[in-house]
């Protein structure tokens, strides 16, 4: 991964930990891996609340990506 990816990666996950909305050019694998990182490390009730706002970006979306939704659907409580 280069310098720029790294950082990237890293503003992302302290965004979804700050449950702040994150950058667009986040991957679907990438945003799942969050969320799973998140829900290991920091328990379910951060999860649900990070995971609410990942559904919420999506739904702002034009062009929802069907990997994260598909997860979402999934995760849905």
């Amino acid at each position: 991964m280069n310098k720029n990816s790294a950082s990237r990666a890293i503003q992302n996950m302290k965004c979804l930990i700050n449950e702040e909305i994150y950058f667009n050019a986040m991957s679907a694998n990438e945003t799942i891996w969050h969320l799973e990182k998140i829900k290991e490390e920091y328990g379910e009730d951060k999860f649900l609340r990070v995971f609410k706002i990942v559904e919420k970006h999506l739904n702002t979306k034009e062009s929802p990506n069907n990997k994260i939704r598909e997860y979402i659907n999934r995760n849905k409580k």
